[in-house]
């Protein structure tokens, strides 16, 4: 699966995933290769990446939009940075 942050000013991340637990409106969501397509609202907070290595990562995000189509996750938000 594919992941894609991006930001008004660069592209914050891209790569290859395991999995990406996200902060929506609506509660916690962790998003899993094959995953229904998918659309929904963030609120500001943490996203845990597990790259496809295996390796964990957590980015803040500032609100936004995320879109899950054919193994590919974008996050379109204001601003993203590492923890």
């Amino acid at each position: 699966m594919t992941l894609s942050i991006l930001t008004p000013m660069n592209r914050f991340y891209e790569g290859e995933i395991k999995s990406i637990t996200l902060q929506t409106l609506d509660g916690i969501v962790q998003i899993l290769p094959r995953y229904a397509p998918y659309v929904t609202g963030l609120a500001d907070g943490i996203a845990t990446i597990v790259s496809a290595n295996g390796e964990q990562r957590q980015a803040k995000i500032d609100g936004g939009f995320a879109e899950v189509v054919d193994n590919k996750v974008a996050i379109l938000t204001d601003e993203a940075e590492w923890v």
